[in-house]
């Protein structure tokens, strides 16, 4: 059968066509796909055609934040049936290496295959899609198809927390009020944090966060960094144990060490350049822990729907606009605009 589906051909260049889609091997299931949430890495393909040192090359569809509804199930599928409505992780791994052995299968030392980030893999912007079937989580009956797409970044989000050691009665400085800093900053407080600030340049991002729980936020407008470092300071009354830095701004960056307390622990989320300057001197005087993190291991998805299942996350604020698949190419340049009232913009496949 086909499938019509929005193809990146080139640096903001897309189209849509038809694209054959085969019948469910073993171990697989095709989808109906229903809402794709366009992200910022989505963006940055299209705008530069790369990712950080993924070079994208040739054509393919675009998209990895999705839910869909099973049409057929393959060969050896018993977990799912048709008509479950799933959400999708778009990262897949060999689960036979060492890393993988050891339950972090984003760390897989094999060819990371990830759906919609290079031509090799086509992801979710289409009207039908196979899928291995250990990749697709079904979502509870109260959790909306707009909400499975959104699992795929709150799964970020509940990486980013565990690798920086949130807890409870930690306090947290999270840097950027986009998607994934909201997230982060929600994710922070569902698993206890007390004290958690969040920080952008757009205020109506921050009004956003305060109705979503955050207990501060702060418009970092000065270039200034020791009288950000002390704004953050007074504002939380304390310095935070841990920052998770969403933005990939090499100044946030700079001030997520410059913020945190001797002892504590910064979490690298945004993805910015390739090579940047850190202050190591004032990490090594302060012994700050700097934690890299990378997509997420197998247990998040699980932990992403029960947040959101019980009622702990509130993710449907997030979502501001909203496009059929025709209409991509106008999705993606509104996500690219950056504009103060876009957050995340949400593609409908097939409605």
């Amino acid at each position: 059968m086909e499938s019509l589906s929005a193809i990146l051909c080139g640096k903001e260049s897309i189209k849509m066509e038809n694209r054959l889609v085969q019948e469910p091997g073993p171990g697989e299931v095709q989808l109906s796909m229903r809402n794709v949430g366009l992200c910022g890495s989505d963006v940055y393909i299209f705008k530069n055609g790369s990712h950080g040192t993924h070079r994208i090359g040739g054509s393919g569809i675009l998209g990895h934040e999705a839910s869909a509804v099973v049409t057929k199930v393959g060969e050896g599928v018993s977990r799912l049936k048709v008509g479950d409505r799933v959400a999708l992780e778009p990262g897949e791994a060999c689960n036979k290496c060492k890393n993988c052995l050891k339950d972090v299968r984003n760390m897989c030392l094999t060819e990371k295959p990830f759906d919609g980030n290079t031509s090799k893999y086509d992801g979710y912007i289409t009207r039908c899609k196979l899928m291995r079937a250990d990749y697709c989580y079904k979502l509870p009956d109260n959790v909306t198809d707009e909400e499975g797409a959104l699992m795929e970044p709150l799964a970020v989000a509940v990486q980013d927390c565990r690798r920086a050691g949130v807890e409870a009665g930690r306090s947290v400085l999270v840097l950027g009020a986009g998607t994934i800093g909201l997230l982060c900053m929600m994710t922070a407080k569902a698993m206890g944090a007390t004290n958690v600030c969040i920080t952008d340049v757009v205020e109506e991002r921050l009004k956003l966060a305060k109705q979503l729980g955050a207990t501060h936020t702060l418009l970092t407008a000065s270039p200034d960094m020791d009288s950000t470092v002390q704004e953050i300071h007074t504002l939380m009354g304390e310095m935070p144990d841990i920052t998770i830095e969403c933005t990939g701004n090499i100044f946030c960056q700079r001030l997520a060490i410059m913020s945190t307390i001797p002892g504590g622990c910064v979490a690298i989320v945004g993805y910015g350049a390739e090579e940047v300057t850190l202050p190591l001197a004032v990490m090594c005087q302060r012994q700050i822990d700097l934690r890299p993190s990378w997509r997420y291991d197998k247990h998040c998805y699980p932990i992403a729907i029960d947040l959101v299942a019980s009622g702990k996350i509130n993710v449907k604020p997030l979502v501001t606009h909203r496009f059929s698949i025709e209409q991509t190419n106008d999705a993606i340049h509104v996500a690219a605009s950056r504009k103060p009232g876009v957050l995340k913009c949400m593609v409908k496949c097939n409605e």
